[in-house]
């Protein structure tokens, strides 16, 4: 992605400089290295490298090529936190890697999607097999699951290719598929060459909610640029729900949108704000639990039965709780 430089916003940077400090993190020994893969919930974090704050803070952002390439990271050591989805942070946990999840960082409420070539009634009158192409995730999983209890389908109608997401595009424009599971950026993309969307995730009684990960071996040694990370988030995503234009002009131009078509696409995503963000992974109730607890029930499939994580050795307290007194 081309790099072009923005005045960083002035409601949190100002913290962290004087919180951390805007020369270069004496903590951490070698820049830290955050995954994060081509999806427009992670772009708070392509912001933050953009304004400078991760490298301020002893971070480099590694552009992942998917979510698989970004829990590869984290199972081999090469990356030391990243942002992904919540189920894909429990596969993690369950095989077992030694992870924390350390913030939620927001929800998707249809930027996650099934996308046809035709509406739902003529694909389903076209074939007894349906041919489909996903990326190798949970995520995926989870929307094609979803699709066939809602349609009343069984699984035995489809023919499934694993289609890497930087191939998406390509593989839908060539008419191989019937349907193609996605996500924003592409899904938009998708649809201005005709694609229709026939289910996404606003339809999944289960929330797909994106988390930040990190290894422990790394929190333990390294709690306060953990710290830090997640204020350079909520400095970013001040900018980005700003919806200032020449921002989201640029965003977009590396999503390949036009802004406009890239401020909808943010409307099909909950961001999770300051004030909620305790409430998602703290208290005595926190939602997160709920939603793990929901998706072992649509995982059961996937190895989860026998499942020996839980709450308290998943989620890490201490930085957002540290970091969230800073900000009050």
């Amino acid at each position: 992605m081309n790099v072009i430089r923005y005045l960083t916003n002035q409601a949190f940077l100002p913290i962290l400089c004087l919180l951390f400090g805007c020369s270069e993190n004496p903590a951490i020994k070698t820049p830290a290295r955050l995954g994060v893969n081509a999806w427009v919930g992670y772009d708070p974090f392509v912001l933050a490298k953009e304004s400078g704050d991760l490298s301020a803070q002893g971070w480099h952002l590694v552009e992942t090529m998917s979510c698989v390439d970004s829990q590869r990271g984290l199972r081999n050591g090469t990356l030391d936190a990243a942002a992904m989805t919540l189920d894909e942070a429990l596969t993690l946990a369950e095989e077992p890697v030694p992870v924390s999840v350390i913030l939620t960082l927001s929800i998707s409420k249809g930027a996650d999607a099934i996308v046809a070539l035709l509406p739902w009634q003529d694909v389903s009158g076209k074939a007894e097999i349906l041919k489909v192409a996903q990326e190798r995730s949970s995520v995926a999983g989870l929307l094609l699951n979803g699709f066939l209890n809602a349609k009343g389908l069984d699984s035995d109608i489809l023919e499934l290719s694993y289609v890497s997401a930087e191939e998406h595009f390509k593989a839908f424009n060539s008419g191989k598929y019937d349907m193609l599971i996605t996500y924003e950026p592409f899904v938009s993309r998708l649809k201005k060459t005709g694609g229709v969307i026939i289910f996404d995730s606003a339809d999944l009684e289960t929330d797909v909610i994106d988390v930040l990960v990190v290894r422990n071996e790394f929190l333990q040694s390294n709690s306060a640029a953990c710290e830090a990370l997640i204020l350079a988030w909520y400095t970013a995503l001040n900018r980005l729900t700003s919806q200032q234009d020449d921002i989201l002009s640029w965003l977009s131009r590396g999503a390949g949108l036009s802004t406009e078509e890239y401020r909808k696409a943010l409307t099909d995503l909950e961001f999770i704000n300051v004030q909620d963000s305790m409430s998602w992974i703290g208290g005595d109730h926190p939602k997160l639990l709920e939603s793990i607890q929901n998706l072992r029930g649509d995982l059961q499939n996937k190895e989860n039965e026998n499942s020996t994580s839980n709450m308290s050795n998943l989620v890490a307290l201490g930085p957002i709780r540290k970091a969230l007194n800073h900000l009050e």
